[in-house]
């Protein structure tokens, strides 16, 4: 999976570097989990630090981000649709 993201993300960004991080926040992942289903929470919004305004009643994000986010999402799911599973082997 992070090679994936990495390839993806550096085909867009390629200076960016890629890390893998705990998220303190919910999840409804939490459901498919339960079920033994991996679950993976994947972020590629690049937000303004200086105007953050996650959580609050007037909540935004810009559209380059947004746009860059989808783009990337896009990518990342025909890759991850391609790649072989351990079933397949």
């Amino acid at each position: 999976m992070l090679r994936a993201v990495e390839g993806v993300a550096h085909g867009i960004w390629p200076s960016v570097i890629v890390l893998p991080e705990m998220s303190p926040g919910a999840t409804d992942s939490r459901y498919a989990r339960a079920q033994g289903v991996p679950s993976y929470g994947i972020d590629a919004m690049f937000d303004d630090l200086d105007d953050s305004r996650a959580h609050g009643r007037d909540e935004r994000i810009g559209v380059v981000a947004f746009q860059e986010d989808l783009d990337f999402t896009y990518r990342l799911m025909k890759v991850l649709a391609k790649t072989p599973t351990l079933a397949d082997k």
